[in-house]
């Protein structure tokens, strides 16, 4: 055997083991089956860490969007203000007496050129509303003659009147009636959760403002919404 034939040879066997050593050394450096199940814990814990973020992220995203919605009913309502003497919807245009796109955002709305039922009514976080609409009225506004500008019973902030909340889901209620005194349909019809019980509800104010949290719920089965009774009960707005 030639020289060169030998050097060839050994230079053969030379790589065999260096590739047999490599393959040794990958293998060892290999996860075992204990450290790819702590990288998999690691993984899941992660991740149910991230999930709630992103759910109160998307909740806090709708809470926005049905804010946004409620300021430009507020809009609407003031452009018709301007033409009713300031006062801001028609009252006894409810559901189910009538057809929920001939109740009082048909006639309120009108002035800005809305459809009937617009989606401004909507709030992204209700789920397929009954009736198509998702903000409820607070009837006691109108018929305790409480207009734009004015305040409530006994010097009452407008700041501090709701004017419209979100209803719940399964109701197709328009307004959050009135009743006489000692009664009242604000449990049944008024949602205090919508965007969770930190974010509580979106309410709009008598003023425009809008507060993302639930009122206090008067003792006694009353209702928060209500204005003190010094405030006289007269005819309803034109």
């Amino acid at each position: 055997m030639t020289p060169v034939a030998t050097q060839l040879g050994r230079k053969g066997r030379w790589d065999m083991e260096t590739t047999r050593q490599n393959r040794r050394r990958a293998f060892t450096r290999a996860f075992t089956l204990v450290e790819l199940l702590v990288v998999i814990a690691i993984i899941a814990l992660l991740i149910s860490m991230l999930v709630p973020a992103l759910a109160n992220a998307r909740r806090q995203a709708m809470s926005v969007k049905c804010k946004a919605n409620m300021k430009q009913c507020y809009l609407g309502m003031s452009m018709y203000a301007d033409n009713n003497k300031d006062w801001f919807a028609p009252p006894d245009l409810g559901y189910p007496e009538h057809p929920a796109d001939k109740c009082w955002p048909s006639v309120v709305f009108a002035a800005i050129k809305l459809k009937p039922l617009p989606e401004i009514m909507l709030c992204p976080a209700d789920d397929e509303p009954l009736a198509g609409h998702s903000f409820i009225l607070n009837d006691h506004v109108i018929k305790r003659q409480i207009r734009r500008g004015k305040t409530g019973g006994g010097g009452i902030s407008s700041s501090d009147i709701i004017l419209m909340g979100e209803k719940k889901t399964d109701r197709g209620d328009f307004y959050m009636e009135f009743k006489q005194e000692g009664s009242s349909e604000f449990w049944q019809l008024v949602e205090k959760y919508r965007h969770g019980l930190q974010l509580g509800s979106n309410y709009l104010m008598l003023d425009g403002h809008i507060e993302a949290k639930a009122p206090k719920e008067a003792e006694g089965g009353l209702d928060p919404w209500d204005i003190p009774a010094t405030q006289p009960v007269g005819p309803p707005p034109p």
